[in-house]
C-alpha cells in the first residue's frame, strides 16, 4: 500500500509499455472490470500515448496514469532517489522473494501485473 492510498485495501499497479494504446483496448476493458470490483489501480506507463485519439472505455477508466521517462539517463538522479526510497519503505529482499514483510504487514509478496 502506497502512503497516498487511504484505504487498507491493496493498490494494483499496472506496468504497461504503452497506455492508452488503440491496438489494446482489452486492457482498458480489464482496467474498468478490476475497478468495478472496487479494487483500486494505479498505471505506471513506460511510454507517452502514440496515437492522438483513444476508445470511448478509456475515458471511463478512474486509474491515475503515472508515465515514466523514456530515456533514463538524463534522470538518473530521480531513478537512485527512487530506488533509495523503495529500498527504505521495503527493506533489503536478498533474494528471499519476501521484503521485510513484518513491516508491510503481511506476508505475500505486491501486487504487480506486468503486461
Amino acid at each position: 500500500m502506497r502512503a497516498g492510498n487511504k484505504s487498507n485495501k491493496p493498490l494494483l499497479g499496472m506496468i504497461l509499455k504503452g497506455y492508452p494504446r488503440i491496438s489494446e483496448s482489452f486492457i482498458s476493458t480489464e482496467i474498468l472490470l478490476l475497478e468495478s470490483l472496487g479494487i483500486p489501480i494505479e498505471i505506471y506507463s513506460l511510454r507517452q500515448p502514440r496515437e492522438h485519439f483513444s476508445h470511448e472505455k478509456v475515458k471511463a477508466v478512474n486509474a491515475s496514469v503515472t508515465y515514466m521517462p523514456e530515456y533514463v539517463l538524463p534522470h538518473w538522479k530521480t531513478l537512485l532517489k527512487s530506488n533509495w526510497a523503495a529500498w527504505r519503505i521495503l527493506g533489503d529482499c536478498s533474494g528471499t522473494g519476501l521484503c521485510a514483510p513484518a513491516r508491510l504487514g503481511a506476508c505475500s509478496p505486491p501486487l504487480f501485473l506486468e503486461i
